[in-house]
This record gives structure tokens, C-alpha cells and sequence, in this order.
């Protein structure tokens, strides 16, 4: 198991695999899908949304969720105590790009989001009240995806990271794309990890980049890789 890599999240909407696969049938070939059976084959998929771990503490309640799709981990604080709270919240040491900082009244519930790369994973959640002890706890984040990615590095030039084949027994043909830049395709032997680049050219002031990883099967996952913070690479548990 891993800990997660952080990344950015906001609420811009990621493209469909239907889009992803919209204008490449060359780097489709072969494979005779269409929109429609993208979307029928994504609706038989594992639910995107996994409960997770949860703690009681004396000033709050905590509530963790993880999104499959979009590889976001959710924290949902609710208040328990009689007076206004500002939770420092935080997600393996780091801050939440949503919900950083934001009051609860008695009785009402905030929601703090963080973003990860890979599968696998473990995120260190610490909520600090003042006058309280820290709530603590370490939900593990399992998705069942046909590919996984996992960012190692990101510059206003390349996003890169490693590209895993879950199963052990089908190959797959994956499809990868950062932002509306082009579509690039890798193939992928039966438990195969690969690490890969996926060129682009950012804006002036863009802090943030887009992905896209979907198979010609009809899956895909959503990613939001921060270009900001180089320092951020989380390591494996095993190298602690």
C-alpha cells in the first residue's frame, strides 16, 4: 500500500469516455465501439462512490468517502459541539483544496476534498479542533479500476507517472490525454506497469492539468495533477 499523491481539485467537469474516444478511431481501430456502447458498458461498472472509515471524537463526527472516478477523497466533518468551529483539516499533513478553512455551526456538516493518484493508498486524516484532541484516522483507498495511474512528476510541459494493467489475465489498450491536447495510446500486457509522459503545453497561469485515462473497453478515470507543487510526490509506505 501506498500513500496518496496529492492533487488538485476543482469542479470543472472531466470529458466522457465517448469524448475521449470521439475522432480517434485510428487509435481505435479494430475495436468497432460507439458512444452508445461506451455508456452502456460504463453503467455496469462498480459504483464510483466507497464508503470509508469513520470516527466519533468529542467535537466532531468524521466521514470518509472516495470517489473512483475522479480519485477524490472526501472528509465530511459534522460538529457536535454547542459553539461555531473552524477545523484545521488535513489530509497526510497537507491542506484540502476545498474546505480549508471554513466555520460549522453546531449541528452542521462541511466537506473537505482532497485528490490522489494510484490505488491502493493510505491518507492520514487529522481534524483539529481548538481545545480538543486531534481526531485522527487513516482511511485505505481500494477502487476496483481496469488501469490505475499513479503521477510522479508534472511540469507546464509533461505530466508523468506510472500506467498499471490490473489484471493479470487481458491486455489492454489504454487511452491517455491531458486536457484537450492529443489522444495517446498505450498497449498494456497482463499486469504490465509502465511509466509514461503525456506531452502538453500549458497557458500562461495555468496551475493545474487535466487527465484522462480510459480503455477502449469503455472505462475511465479523471484526474486533476497540480503543477504547483513539485515537492508533493508521495512515497510508497514501504520506503518509510
Amino acid at each position: 500500500m501506498t500513500r496518496a499523491k496529492h492533487l488538485m481539485v476543482t469542479g470543472v467537469a472531466f470529458m466522457s469516455v465517448a469524448t475521449l474516444l470521439s475522432g480517434s478511431a485510428a487509435l481505435a481501430a479494430g475495436s468497432a465501439l460507439k458512444p452508445a456502447t461506451v455508456v452502456k458498458k460504463v453503467a455496469t461498472q462498480a459504483p464510483t462512490k466507497l464508503q470509508l472509515a469513520a470516527k466519533s471524537g468529542t467535537a466532531v463526527d468524521v466521514q470518509t468517502e472516495a470517489d473512483c472516478t475522479n480519485h477524490m477523497l472526501t472528509a465530511k466533518v459534522t460538529n457536535k459541539t454547542k459553539g461555531t468551529i473552524t477545523p484545521d483539516v488535513t489530509f497526510n499533513n497537507q491542506t484540502p483544496r476545498w474546505g480549508s478553512t471554513q466555520t460549522i455551526k453546531p449541528g452542521e456538516t462541511a466537506y473537505y476534498l482532497f485528490a490522489y493518484s494510484g490505488n491502493n493508498l493510505m491518507v492520514d486524516v487529522k481534524v483539529a479542533v481548538d481545545t480538543y484532541a486531534p481526531l485522527k484516522l487513516s482511511p485505505a483507498l481500494y477502487c476496483t479500476e481496469p488501469v490505475t495511474f499513479m503521477v510522479t512528476g508534472a511540469s507546464k510541459s509533461a505530466v508523468v507517472g506510472t500506467l498499471t494493467n490490473n489484471s493479470s489475465l487481458v491486455a489492454q489498450t489504454v487511452l491517455t490525454r491531458v486536457g484537450t491536447g492529443d489522444i495517446r495510446t498505450e498497449s498494456l500486457q497482463p499486469g504490465e506497469s509502465r511509466l509514461i509522459a503525456m506531452p502538453f503545453t500549458a497557458f500562461p497561469g495555468q496551475t493545474s492539468a487535466y487527465v484522462s485515462i480510459g480503455t477502449t473497453a469503455g472505462y475511465q478515470g479523471n484526474y486533476e495533477v497540480d503543477l504547483t507543487e513539485a515537492g508533493s510526490i508521495m512515497l510508497p509506505l514501504s520506503s518509510f
